[in-house]
C-alpha cells in the first residue's frame, strides 16, 4: 500500500475501535444512569450527506440508527465504505433524558485563521500558479481554526449559524 492509502486505512480503522470502545463504555454506564445514545456529526462543511442526516438522531430501543435500509450501533459500525471511510462523528449521550450543555468545535470565523488561509491560497496561487479553487482545497487541509466551546448545537443550528456569518 502507499502512505496516503495506508493512512486512510489507519484513521478509518482507529476510528471503528474507538466506536467498540464506546459502546462497551455505554454498556458499563447504563448499569447506573439511563442512556439515550445519540448521533453528532462533525460541525464542518465536510460532513457526507448521510451523516448530516443522521446528527441529532436518536438510538433505536435495540440500540441502532438507521439510514435507509441500513442500520450500525455507532459510527464506523455500518460495514459499508461509503458511510465508514473517513468518518469523523461519534456518539453522544443523553443521560437521564438531558444532553450537554457544551461541545468543542472549530472557530471558523477567527480572524486569525481567515487571514492565515487567505495568505496561504495567495501563496499558492502566485508561488505555484494553482486557480483559486486548487489553492482553497489545499490551504484548507492545511491551515487549521482554533478550537473553541460552545453551547451544545445539531449540525443544522451550526450551519444557520455559520451561513449567517
Amino acid at each position: 500500500m502507499d502512505k496516503e492509502k495506508t493512512i486512510l486505512v489507519a484513521r478509518t480503522e482507529g476510528g471503528r475501535v474507538r466506536s467498540q470502545v464506546d459502546l462497551a463504555i455505554e454498556e458499563q454506564a447504563s448499569k447506573t444512569a439511563k442512556l439515550t445514545k445519540v448521533w453528532m456529526s462533525s460541525l464542518d462543511m465536510r460532513v457526507r450527506k448521510s451523516h448530516k442526516k443522521l446528527d441529532g438522531q436518536k438510538a433505536d430501543k435495540d440500540g441502532y440508527f438507521h439510514y435507509g435500509k441500513w442500520k450500525s450501533k455507532a459510527p464506523r459500525l455500518w460495514g459499508i465504505a461509503s458511510m465508514d471511510i473517513q468518518c469523523r462523528c461519534h456518539t453522544i449521550y443523553m443521560i437521564n433524558g438531558k444532553l450537554p450543555e457544551y461541545l468543542r468545535g472549530r472557530d471558523y470565523m477567527d480572524d486569525t485563521y481567515q487571514k492565515q488561509l487567505a495568505a496561504r491560497i495567495d501563496a499558492y496561487m502566485s508561488d505555484q500558479g494553482l486557480t483559486y479553487r486548487q489553492a482553497f482545497n489545499k490551504a484548507y487541509k492545511q491551515v487549521k481554526p482554533p478550537s473553541v466551546t460552545v453551547p451544545f448545537m445539531s449540525y443544522e443550528e451550526w450551519k444557520k449559524k455559520f451561513s449567517a456569518n
